[in-house]
């Protein structure tokens, strides 16, 4: 069994911090009402607790691979090897359709959960769903994939 956790950049989650303290500042020298500054720290708040706390885990056995992105879906969604019609590593590039970071989703390349990584694996179910997952190294699906 192989366990991989991927989050966003740590440049995005830097980025996001700034951004709300600027902002802050920004509506503090300004003529904003404490009602307006408060709807903007709390909402900036959620966005970075967002970033700072969601994780994408891949579990990979011989039989199946479960993965769960935190807290959009806490919960393992499990992929047996028997309803894998195409799957395949990649690299992000490859996928032109998904770009950006977090959940995405593409008419040819259906869901993506997309973090820090450059690596992907495309897997195609025989129910015709498509899921594209980021993943660290690449060795840990070698034994599943063949």
């Amino acid at each position: 069994m192989k366990k991989q956790s991927l989050k966003f950049p740590i440049l995005l989650q830097y980025l996001s911090v700034i951004q709300f303290i600027v902002v802050l500042l920004i509506c503090l020298k300004g003529n904003q009402s404490l009602n307006t500054i408060y709807f903007i720290s709390i909402l900036s708040l959620l966005v970075i607790s967002i970033l700072l706390f969601s994780k994408l885990t891949i579990i990979v056995t011989n039989d199946n691979i479960k993965y769960s992105f935190f807290p959009f879906s806490p919960f393992f969604k499990t992929i047996k090897k028997n309803e894998i019609k195409i799957a395949y590593i990649g690299n992000l590039n490859d996928f032109y359709s998904i770009i950006g970071w977090g959940i995405r989703y593409s008419k040819k390349y259906g869901i993506g959960y997309i973090l820090d990584s450059e690596k992907v694996i495309y897997i195609e179910l025989t129910t015709g769903k498509k899921i594209l997952l980021s993943i660290k190294d690449e060795n840990d699906f070698s034994l599943f994939l063949k």
